[in-house]
């Protein structure tokens, strides 16, 4: 799955249950380059819209994604239903649903193999062709919430489809289940500041366990500055602003702790989003 350091300013990236949560439509597109200076490192792109129903607890939305690494790619598009209800007076649990399609992309003319001048000719490596599978794909997640918390848990990639880029499989290419888990919690500390720690856990076995810690302040509901740190790759450098309390700008950088650090200057995510007026 693709990675974005500013997902709590976009919950419904990872989570499909965000969608009618909030009581107006709001259109978001996050742009990553990760490990600017590796050869064809990470760059992914994701256009996200969503908003509720002005009359009934739900809400819809819809999500285009292309996430590029080298000779990979994957494109999709999703749709997504959500349906809240009330556990007390403020606090609510919101249930939702992506379903859409995936095309996972090879381009085998991108492989370099070096001395070996006969990779067109062996069908294991795509013989330098441009392979495409196309898959549906849905994602499932629950979202508790209220004014000054929330958390969810959440499943994509459900379907656990196999890839099928040759005409007889060599050996089945499957897309794991990823699972996310993330809260945060809002702290008002004046009448203009407010303090908002936030995780996110992350898990796509067989591979470990990640997880990101942030701390964001805001002041005026207008301008924040964050800090963030992620298990094991990067400590995270996030800032921006909203204006007219309609247009937002984020931006993050991200710097790894890790040997990359000798190879890369780092990762770049910028943030745009336009909030609609209130319908509810």
């Amino acid at each position: 799955m693709y990675q974005f350091t500013q997902y709590m300013l976009n919950n419904y990236v990872t989570n499909p249950a965000v969608v009618g949560t909030y009581n107006y439509f709001q259109a978001r597109t996050n742009h990553r380059f990760q490990w600017v200076g590796v050869n064809d490192a990470p760059i992914t792109n994701v256009v996200s819209v969503y908003g509720p129903l002005a009359k009934y607890p739900m809400g819809f939305g819809a999500l285009f994604y292309n996430d590029l690494t080298g000779p990979t790619s994957r494109t999709g598009l999703m749709g997504s239903y959500g349906y809240n209800l009330p556990l007390g007076d403020e606090m609510r649990i919101s249930a939702g649903l992506s379903v859409g399609f995936m095309a996972f992309r090879v381009d085998g003319s991108k492989f370099d193999l070096g001395d070996n001048t006969n990779n067109t000719t062996d069908p294991a490596l795509l013989s330098a062709q441009r392979k495409t599978s196309m898959l549906p794909d849905a994602s499932l997640g629950v979202y508790l919430y209220a004014s000054h918390f929330y958390v969810g848990i959440s499943s994509h990639q459900l379907f656990g489809n196999n890839l099928s880029l040759y005409g007889k499989p060599i050996k089945n290419n499957t897309l794991r289940r990823a699972y996310y888990i993330q809260g945060g919690y809002l702290v008002y500390l004046s009448e203009n500041f407010d303090l908002e720690p936030a995780a996110v856990i992350k898990w796509s076995p067989p591979s470990p366990f990640q997880f990101d810690v942030n701390v964001k302040a805001t002041y005026n509901n207008s301008i924040w500055a964050g800090i963030s740190y992620r298990y094991g790759d990067a400590v995270c450098l996030l800032i921006g602003y909203k204006y007219n309390n309609k247009i937002l700008f984020g931006y993050s950088y991200d710097y790894s702790y890790t040997r990359l650090r000798s190879y890369s200057t780092g990762s770049h995510e910028l943030m745009i989003g336009y909030q609609f007026d209130k319908i509810k």
